[in-house]
């Protein structure tokens, strides 16, 4: 069973076409007797079910089965998991593409009568009059085409959705399309339709063209955890060198069990889970904790899958494999990361639950109403028929997915990647941003922050020995001497004798002289005065260090040189910016405690918390947001990729790992944190362009319903309005996918 623990079951729900669905989901499982909670996603087709243990699966499914809509268990393994997910992602490409090809179709029929509306409007001739332009059965045969090829969809979505009990959009659609286009197959068969009197088949295929095209805006909208996922298993070593024999041999990292031992040899990544049983080296855990610097292992030291191994050649013994290994725990973190309904969601889902039974309850007195009144069948079924019409939830079905495509098209132009519409309105909410350190504040790998010097001592030459030491090692602290040596400019002279002592530093002869770089123990042990070490550790120049090499000549000390990760270039204009916002700033890193203060404390960070595995930034964001913080996350590593993906909104550097790109929402694409703000501000625009829209379909709803039940609106004016409602709102998001908002300066 998918479960957190024995009292939470994971659904995938196929099926379900819009709030109204979903809500009707959660209903149904919440219901059950022995559920204490649910919670259905619609973006994520998913249902995560609180239950009593005792509580059989297939109860569960049996009930969303009834309520007309498929669910499957989620597997318990992740290769069954990962088999369901590849599955899934096809279904649904595949749906993509259809609703995208129908959405054309839609567009293609409806084309046509928006032609014959703009010309009655041009010439002030009703389209129904004596010289139609479109005559009666090109109408039917277009109006014909709709019902056929688009209408299909609403049907079935329709028959689901009265067969478990209740009214949906598709009923909406299908009822008010299947009405004009029967009244008006009906007057043109009778032989009341006189050139074209009488006859509203626009209405029946503006309101399935315009409600397809908001599904297809709105499928493209849609984003899940499959490609963080793929992207994390992509991320793990494929091969390991296992010892058999005392011989190497190159396996499939898959086949590994516990107990197994494997060489890892420099620059190679450590193929699973385990426990140093020979050698030293340093361990790139990035990928895990988010740390720039390198930490050293030895015997005894436990390692995790995926960090890369530099200075020396282990053997490692196997303690974990498959779902138990760290790298799967962090993918398991981002395949249950729960996404929370924004206010938006949340108001639509209620809207949507009483819209459609309200609506048609409207067209049913009104129908009634003028039947008792004045006898008149088709006079009453004409205002059913209107009422059905003005309703129909094209502006409204548009209202949301528009304004996200015209954000996002605005946001990219800004540098923004929004590879998760529903991201932006999350954007526009945002109280608090909590970012990782490592490669999202700073450059994200290590840097020759400080150089102390011993009295009488020359930088230019301590660069020079120093650097000719680093270039014969691999460690990424002697690359980064590397290059701060060529950045001041000196000759590297040539080094005889080199040896490297992995975990400690390395010596050679340079320039005919002795000399050796490492730690304060290894130039201890070559005999290096404590005094001499301590002093130059003690020098101010060192304070925001992270890492400090030593070097020594002819046996003395001679330099240290401290590293640290450096800022990005415009994170104090970016802090700033989210100042002026109101927008309150945390950074939850995987590095140690102290770099991360010493980091924050020039920039006057309050809230900087290091030292966090995947899991207890999971914890913070949780907690973040349950203290009332609408809370967006940004990082770049592996081990950020769950908390990406349970914030309300991720955001990923683009130099970032794929794992984290794919949980985010929003991928920055070029290294500036000034793009944050710049994305909040996208986001608060394009949520007010989403309550403007709504506002327009429920001001058009709430005067042209009523007009539509008093006989003043007929199904051609009915369907103009409703046409009209949906251009307002295209116009309008037209507006905001021109706004630029590209950082100043």
């Amino acid at each position: 069973m998918a479960a957190v623990d024995d009292s939470f079951v994971t659904l995938d729900i196929s099926g379900m076409t819009c709030a109204a669905c979903s809500a009707r989901v959660e209903k149904t499982l919440t219901r059950l007797p022995g559920v204490r909670a649910a919670a259905v996603s619609l973006p994520l087709e998913r249902a995560d079910v609180h239950a009593d243990p005792s509580l059989d699966p297939a109860v569960l499914i049996a009930a969303v089965i009834d309520a007309g809509y498929d669910a499957v268990l989620r597997g318990a393994s992740s290769a069954e998991r990962r088999t369901q997910r590849l599955a899934r992602n096809e279904a649904r490409r595949r749906e993509r593409r259809a609703t995208l090809a129908l959405a054309v179709v839609g567009a293609v029929l409806a084309a046509p009568f928006l032609a014959d509306m703009a010309r009655m409007m041009a010439t002030g001739m009703d389209s129904h009059g004596q010289n139609p332009w479109l005559p009666p059965w090109l109408q039917l045969a277009l109006a014909g085409a709709a019902q056929i090829i688009l209408g299909w969809r609403f049907y079935r979505g329709a028959a689901a959705a009265l067969r478990g009990g209740f009214a949906n959009m598709d009923v909406l659609v299908a009822l008010g399309s299947t009405a004009a286009f029967g009244l008006s197959l009906f007057n043109l068969l009778s032989g009341r339709a006189h050139h074209g009197g009488g006859l509203y088949f626009e209405a029946g295929v503006m309101v399935l063209a315009f409600v397809m095209v908001g599904k297809a805006l709105e499928g493209e909208a849609k984003s899940g955890a499959s490609a963080a996922l793929e992207a994390l298993a992509a991320g793990a070593p494929r091969l390991a060198l296992k010892i058999v024999g005392g011989l190497e041999a190159a396996v499939d990292a898959a086949t590994l069990t516990a107990g197994d031992r494997v060489a890892v040899r420099p620059g190679a990544q450590v193929p699973a889970d385990g426990r140093i049983i020979d050698g030293t080296a340093a361990f790139d855990e990035a990928l895990i904790t988010g740390e720039s610097l390198p930490v050293m292992r030895g015997v005894g030291d436990a390692v995790v899958a995926g960090s890369l191994a530099s200075g020396g050649r282990v053997v490692v013994e196997v303690t974990a494999t498959g779902d138990d290994t760290r790298l799967s725990r962090i993918a398991r973190l981002i395949e249950d990361a729960e996404i929370a309904k924004s206010p938006t969601q949340q108001m639509a889902d209620r809207i949507s639950a009483v819209f459609a039974p309200a609506v048609m309850a409207v067209a049913v007195v009104a129908g009634v109403g003028w039947l008792v009144l004045t006898g008149d069948g088709e006079r009453a079924l004409l205002a059913a028929v209107a009422v059905l019409v003005v309703a129909c939830p094209c502006a409204l079905g548009l209202a949301t997915p528009i304004a996200l495509v015209a954000g996002a098209n605005a946001a990219a132009r800004a540098g923004l990647i929004v590879t998760d519409h529903a991201a932006l309105e999350a954007a526009g909410r945002v109280t608090r941003v909590a970012f990782d350190k490592t490669g999202t504040l700073t450059v994200g790998r290590p840097s020759v922050s400080g150089v102390a010097v011993a009295h009488g001592g020359d930088t230019g030459a301590a660069f020079a020995d120093a650097g000719a030491l680093a270039t014969r090692s691999d460690h990424p602290l002697d690359r980064a001497l590397v290059l701060a040596a060529s950045e001041h400019g000196v000759a590297l002279p040539f080094v005889a004798d080199f040896v490297s002592t992995p975990g400690r530093g390395v010596s050679g002869v340079v320039n005919g002289v002795p000399a050796l770089m490492g730690n304060a123990a290894h130039l201890e042990a070559a005999g290096v005065e404590a005094s001499e070490i301590a002093a130059l550790l003690a020098d101010p120049a060192l304070e925001t260090a992270g890492s400090v090499a030593l070097l020594a000549r002819d046996g003395h000390a001679v330099a240290a040189f401290g590293f640290a990760d450096a800022p990005r270039a415009g994170v104090a204009a970016m802090l700033a910016d989210l100042a002026r916002m109101g927008v309150a700033v945390t950074v939850l890193s995987g590095d140690r405690a102290e770099s991360v203060a010493a980091f924050a404390k020039p920039f006057g960070l309050q809230d900087a918390r290091g030292g966090l595995t995947p899991e207890a930034k999971i914890a913070a964001v949780n907690a973040l947001r349950a203290g009332g913080d609408v809370l967006a996350v940004a990082g770049d590593g592996v081990n950020d990729a769950p908390a990406l993906r349970a914030a309300d909104l991720g955001l990923a550097m683009g130099t970032g790992t794929d794992a984290a790109k794919a949980s985010a929402g929003v991928t920055l694409a070029r290294p500036d944190p000034r793009l944050i703000p710049a994305m909040l501000a996208a986001g608060r625009a394009t949520r007010a362009a989403i309550i403007q829209n709504l506002g327009f379909a429920f001001v058009f709803n709430a005067v042209g319903i009523p007009l539509a039940a008093l006989g003043k609106l007929s199904p051609a004016l009915a369907g103009a309005a409703m046409a009209l409602s949906s251009v307002s709102v295209v116009a309008n998001a037209l507006r905001l996918a021109r706004r630029d908002f590209s950082p100043r300066g």
